[in-house]
């Protein structure tokens, strides 16, 4: 059956995402053209006092005819001298050409074929080069800004110590050529083949390389902040010891890119593709990932401070040392990682997956977990200090010598943990729960117990001091060794545990007999506890917690549960009369031949009962 409000929310969400690109792309735009049109305003105004040759495009064949007979190079600046501005060289085979020391503003070489020529301390602002051949040409020392590289082949051409700013190379083909030690400010590369190409010890700032394909591009010791990379192929690449930060870096492709000592703060990297890639060192502080899955990538000693992870998944990466400090998680997961010496302070995760990770040695203190699955982890000697732990599964997880102290921790289980020799201080622990876990030789002091179960866990040699327990339970626990020092009981059990010490709970059937028939409003949490030794009737358990407990066979009479915590009871051939489940959650619940006689389940969670 479709459930049309899930087709509803992926409507709404495809329609949000379709309007972040293009506030992105449109933002972007207008930003550029603006800067754009200023300094062009500026750039005409500075060269309207230029005076243009009046050497025509027949003066310049018959010197290509010479040279050619003479078998010379074309050396433009011994032949017309050094002021060739508004020359037309459009069409001409220029093939090795030699511009040094020579004012080309505005010069038209559209067209022309430059291939294997010079431009050496050239003023060549404002030429047109649309659709001309510069390939393995070399720029250096020259003045590039407001020039028209459209549809050029720069291939293998080689520009140093340069100025490339408001110049536009937009479609060209620029395969392994080399830009090093220049400088730009809001150059165009819109959907330019930077393919091979090289970057190097540069400044290109502002620049547009929307869609550009930049697969093998070497960029090191370069600053690229503020571009906008917009759906760039970084496939293979090296982006090493570099600024990207302040980029638009929607839908890059990063798979195999080594990104070792970047600084890419402050990124936009929403949608991207991150597979076997390396950012051993990167700075991705204040970074916006949104829906990027990212695989078999090294993020080891990255900064990933105050960077916010949306509908992003990580897994099989090395994250040891990495910091996640402020950061925000949010309906996301990372599995199958290494994360040793992870500091985690102050972050939110809300609805994460933790699954399969190797975290030792952590910090996640002052952080908030949310509605969080935390399974198959090894959190050993982690410190988890003073957080709000809420609605958070841990499964199957290693707590070793951790420190979990100061925290309010709801609505979470822990199942099957190994938290052996670990420290629990100055907490509030709210309905929770504990079960087949091994918690020998823990420190748990100070703390106050309200609503929490403890279920067939071992807990020898576990001091228990200071602490006040409220409607909870320890049931079927070893407590060898173990004692309650200074603690208080209040509608607390503790029943049927292997050599359980002195303490002033309720410690036995009958104990709880008297105590069911006296008390008739429950808040509790008795959960797993096997209540088929006593009689049940007349009761008010609704709010509580009573997930797989047992009252298979037995009498029920006007029992209230309402908004009771069921899950996985087993009512299997029970009688039962006047019962009120409105609201409670009999998820996986067994009524397997139960005898129902007026039984209410007005809003009740029936997922998955026998």
């Amino acid at each position: 059956m479709i459930n049309m409000s899930a087709i509803t929310l992926l409507q709404n969400s495809i329609k949000l995402l379709t309007y972040t690109i293009i506030l992105i792309f449109s933002t972007t735009v207008a930003y550029i053209s603006h800067a754009h049109d200023n300094a062009k305003v500026s750039f005409l105004d500075n060269i309207k006092n230029i005076k243009y040759t009046t050497y025509t495009k027949k003066h310049f064949k018959d010197f290509i005819v010479k040279c050619h007979a003479k078998g010379i190079p074309l050396d433009f600046q011994k032949e017309f001298g050094n002021n060739l501005s508004g020359a037309d060289f459009s069409d001409l085979d220029i093939r090795g050409s030699i511009f040094r020391n020579v004012t080309l503003v505005q010069a038209n070489f559209q067209r022309s074929n430059l291939s294997n020529s010079i431009f050496n301390n050239a003023d060549v602002r404002g030429a047109n080069f649309t659709s001309a051949d510069i390939s393995k040409s070399n720029i250096e020392k020259s003045d590039l800004q407001f020039a028209n590289f459209t549809s050029a082949d720069l291939n293998k051409t080689y520009i140093y110590t340069s100025n490339i700013s408001y110049s536009s190379f937009n479609n060209a083909d620029m395969r392994y050529s080399t830009i090093k030690q220049s400088q730009g400010l809001h150059t165009n590369f819109t959907d330019v083949e930077l393919i091979s190409a090289y970057i190097l010890e540069s400044a290109i700032k502002s620049a547009n390389f929307h869609d550009a394909e930049a697969e093998d591009i070497t960029i090191q010791n370069s600053n690229l902040s503020h571009a906008n990379l917009f759906g760039v192929n970084f496939n293979n690449a090296r982006i090493q010891n570099s600024i990207l930060s302040n980029t638009i870096m929607y839908g890059v492709n990063l798979d195999f890119t080594d990104l070792t000592g970047s600084d890419l703060s402050n990124t936009n990297l929403e949608v991207s593709s991150i597979y076997s890639a390396n950012f051993y060192n990167a700075d991705l502080s204040s970074v916006k990932m949104y829906a990027v899955d990212s695989n078999y990538t090294n993020f080891t000693n990255v900064n990933f401070n105050k960077t916010t992870f949306n509908d992003t998944a990580i897994s099989y990466a090395i994250l040891n040392n990495t910091t996640f400090i402020n950061a925000q998680l949010n309906n996301s997961a990372i599995t199958n990682s290494i994360m040793k010496g992870v500091d985690a302070r102050y972050s939110h995760f809300n609805s994460v997956n933790l699954i399969n990770n190797n975290t030792p040695y952590s910090f996640f203190s002052g952080t908030v977990l949310h509605n969080t699955n935390i399974k198959n982890n090894n959190l050993s000697m982690v410190s988890m200090n003073s957080s709000i732990i809420d609605n958070v599964s841990f499964h199957n997880s290693n707590l070793f010598s951790a420190s979990i102290s100061y925290n309010k921790i709801t609505n979470t289980v822990y199942e099957k943990i190994n938290a052996r020799n670990s420290l629990w201080l100055l907490s509030t622990l709210e309905s929770s729960n504990f079960s087949n876990s091994t918690l020998n030789n823990i420190i748990f002091a100070n703390n106050t117990i309200n609503k929490v179960s403890f279920f067939n866990n071992k807990l020898k040699k576990t001091n228990i001091i200071n602490s006040q327990f409220n409607t909870s339970s320890f049931y079927k626990n070893d407590l060898s060794g173990s004692q309650f020092q200074n603690c208080k009981f209040n509608k607390t059990i503790i029943i049927d545990n292997k050599n359980s010490p002195h303490n002033e709970a309720i410690n036995s059937i009958k104990s709880l007999q008297d105590f069911l028939t006296s008390t008739k409003i429950l808040d509790i949490n008795y959960s797993h506890f096997d209540f088929r030794k006593v009689i049940l009737e007349d009761i008010n358990f609704s709010n509580s917690i009573l997930s797989n407990a047992n009252f298979s066979g037995m009498t029920l009479n006007n029992i209230n549960f309402t908004n009771t915590n069921l899950s996985f009871a087993n009512f299997s051939y029970a009688d039962l009369h006047n019962i009120n489940l409105s609201n409670a959650n009999l998820a996986k619940s067994n009524f397997y031949k139960a005898k129902t006689h007026n039984v209410l389940t007005k809003g009740a969670t029936l997922y998955h009962i026998k």
